[in-house]
């Protein structure tokens, strides 16, 4: 289980050297916790969700100029996001 709470991340990923594009990028995580996360001024979260039924929940965080998540499946529950 990968889990990331508890963080403010600013100006994260927005380089011209940076290859994904993504302030964070997960890729096959089975199991992904994400909360109490505030993104400001960083480029998108981005899912790669792959076979096998994982399980991805994202609550109570704010993408403050950020961009929205960016995924390749629907599979993944959100709760209380706020874009600004």
């Amino acid at each position: 289980m990968v889990t990331v709470t508890d963080n403010t991340l600013t100006n994260v990923g927005k380089r011209s050297t940076h290859r994904s594009g993504a302030s964070m990028y997960f890729h096959g995580v089975q199991r992904l916790n994400i909360s109490d996360t505030t993104w400001n001024d960083g480029a998108p979260l981005e899912l790669f969700l792959t076979n096998g039924g994982p399980i991805t929940v994202i609550g109570d965080i704010q993408l403050i100029n950020s961009g929205k998540i960016e995924a390749n499946s629907e599979d993944y529950s959100v709760t209380n996001i706020s874009y600004e």
